[in-house]
């Protein structure tokens, strides 16, 4: 077996390309904001007693039962572990029809027949968890969940865009201090400003990476509206250093003619943004 990385961790091809399809869903959901955490992909911690010594296996956050009836939906055998099982809370998967997971299919087995995985060949207890009516492989997951995606977006295509912005280069955050972001380049000046609201709810999204933050530090990220001198704040988004790649989604009420721009702060210095997408939809 090929071993590849993924965000610094070893697997196999098959765990590196569900993983961003499952996070994409996720979001597009609003179950999920940016990245999953993940603990171990292919590794030999004891706990896992062996599942995880090839590919095909993940340890990560531990889901809630809709995120997990998704990743259920997307071709795997998962269940939430936690201190009922004598482990710390997280959830593990394996994906179905993936050639690398030996060590882990007896887990497969298991889950197809109603069990959960755990004791003797998977089938000391009976799954306590939802299952979907029709059990994919990893492959099928991921064609079900864009085929999905690809109606909703033709659904959307009469959505009115008020504003929208990219901006590519980093740009340096101030330690313990609001800076306004760029989110358009400009040969003459800045552009902050994403759109003009007209006093309707509005879809709010943001999409950005995050570079040279430490362990235990953070970033918040903000959407805010200006009208005349008046400053209005959303519901920040706090960032850490295990999701790199973030994704803010707002629904908000922008008052006409108001001025909706995003800002951030970080909680030590040197720490920079980059990639900033923005849009804001009806």
């Amino acid at each position: 077996m090929k071993v590849v990385y993924f965000r610094g961790k070893p697997t196999c091809t098959c765990v590196r390309k569900w993983i961003p399809e499952f996070e994409k869903e996720l979001n597009r959901r609003g179950l999920l904001k940016g990245n999953v955490y993940l603990y171990q992909l292919r590794g030999g911690a004891a706990a896992s007693a062996g599942t995880h010594s090839k590919g095909g296996a993940i340890d990560m956050q531990r889901l809630t039962a809709k995120q997990r009836l998704v990743a259920r939906r997307m071709g795997t055998a998962s269940w939430g572990r936690g201190p009922a099982q004598g482990m710390v809370n997280h959830e593990h998967l394996v994906l179905i029809g993936c050639p690398h997971n030996g060590p882990a299919r007896y887990q497969v087995t298991a889950y197809r027949n109603g069990y959960s995985g755990l004791g003797y060949g998977g089938a000391g207890s009976r799954d306590p968890f939802k299952r979907p009516a029709t059990i994919r492989t990893w492959k099928q997951g991921i064609k079900w969940a864009k085929k999905i995606q690809k109606s909703k977006k033709k659904a959307d295509t009469n959505m009115k865009s008020l504003g929208r912005g990219h901006f590519k280069a980093k740009q340096k955050l101030p330690s313990r201090r609001w800076s306004v972001l760029n989110v358009k380049p400009h040969k003459t000046g800045r552009i902050i400003t994403i759109g003009r609201g007209n006093g309707k709810i509005t879809d709010l999204y943001a999409d950005f990476g995050v570079h040279n933050l430490p362990d235990g530090e953070w970033v918040d990220f903000q959407f805010y509206y200006t009208q005349g001198n008046k400053v209005s704040s959303y519901l920040r988004e706090r960032v850490y250093n295990y999701r790199p790649y973030p994704t803010m989604i707002r629904k908000r009420r922008v008052p006409k003619n108001a001025k909706l721009r995003v800002r951030a702060w970080a909680s030590c210095p040197g720490v920079r943004i980059a990639g900033l997408s923005t849009e804001m939809t009806q």
